[in-house]
């Protein structure tokens, strides 16, 4: 007869953890719920109009958008109000450095420096006095809330998201969750923001399966998310061929494992998407060219310093529903602003 199977010490304490009585998670709930004060259910960011859209940042967050729309500066931007609202703020960042995140965030808290100004001239003598006292200002915010920043890249590899288990004892990668519980340590704070730039950075390579990789990456966010309590708000590519596609669930780069997980997925839809989107079976050629042409119009404004008209587009909401907001993006300040830009009224027309 076989030996009965006896669990180790460690799978107990894993088991335990996965069964327990509802009485437990009922006294969870309670304190969720509150007093009745609280205005969202995830982190206030500072920014009303995208807080209400998508009730805060809300536990595990995507956030799509095609190269160069703009998808690191709004996260940024709202990672570095949730902290200005108290919230310790960690940012992984595997396509800048950290002094090029630095640079983005100065640029955020000044709204009005560009990039060079602030990475050529920032101690050139001859400066022009408006934009010293800009940096000077936004040298001053950054330092008052310094103290609860963390900023990590690539520069020591991509880090694992868990700790390693007993089977892969000979990765000696940090872990996203060991930086988590070490910042809630040094701030005292039980909530930490943490954002992700991208997530296809963090999907294992050596995975031939693709998918399988994707989804193994979404399932340890999500353990990641619920073991520690962090709010975390990754950014994601979004395919090539996704300007001539109505669906938004397709355009994020990937399979659909990395949509279904988030709580909240929101894009970035620059004009051209959006046209292309809404006359992408060609029922109306005439109109769709000439929007076109108001799109290379804009592309031009752009190009030229002004404003760029964008959509922020709840693609899912789990307790929000989907809904949109228009933005205007000044790319070459490194900043995004809510509301219609007037001279490009009919395209937001579109969505209505």
């Amino acid at each position: 007869m076989a030996d009965s199977y006896k669990p180790s010490t460690e799978i107990k304490q894993e088991m335990a953890e996965q069964i327990h009585p509802l009485t437990a998670d009922l006294e969870h709930y309670k304190a969720q719920l509150g007093d009745g004060t609280k205005t969202y259910r995830g982190l206030a960011t500072g920014y009303d109009y995208i807080d209400k859209l998508i009730s805060g940042l809300d536990r595990f967050i995507l956030l799509a958008g095609r190269s160069g729309a703009g998808k690191t500066t709004l996260a940024l931007q709202l990672g570095l109000g949730a902290l200005e609202q108290g919230t310790p703020l960690i940012i992984y960042s595997f396509e800048m450095s950290r002094y090029e995140i630095i640079t983005k965030l100065l640029q955020t808290t000044a709204r009005g420096l560009y990039a060079n100004t602030i990475e050529l001239r920032g101690n050139a003598s001859d400066l022009e006095p408006d934009y010293k006292a800009l940096l000077e200002q936004s040298l001053q915010r950054l330092d008052r809330i310094g103290e609860r920043l963390y900023i990590k890249d690539a520069g020591g590899g991509i880090p694992r998201l868990l700790p390693p288990t007993k089977d892969e004892y000979k990765d000696k990668r940090p872990s996203i969750y060991d930086d988590i519980e070490q910042v809630k340590k040094l701030t005292g704070s039980d909530k930490v923001l943490v954002i992700i730039d991208s997530i296809q950075d963090i999907v294992r390579t050596d995975n031939s399966n693709q998918v399988q990789a994707e989804i193994e990456a979404v399932n340890q966010i999500t353990t990641l998310q619920q073991k520690t309590g962090a709010t975390i708000l990754c950014t994601s590519q979004k395919n090539k061929n996704s300007i001539n596609s109505k669906d938004s669930y397709g355009d994020v780069l990937g399979s659909v494992s990395l949509i279904h997980k988030p709580n909240t997925v929101i894009e970035l839809l620059t004009i051209k998407e959006l046209i292309a989107k809404k006359y992408s079976d060609r029922s109306d050629k005439d109109q769709k060219e000439r929007l076109e042409r108001l799109a290379s119009n804009i592309e031009q404004d752009a190009k030229n310093g002004k404003v760029t008209p964008m959509i922020l587009n709840v693609i899912k909401g789990r307790y929000t529903g989907t809904d949109y907001l228009p933005l205007k993006y000044y790319g070459a300040f490194g900043y995004f602003d809510v509301g219609r830009e007037q001279d490009y009224s009919e395209v937001y027309n579109l969505f209505n």
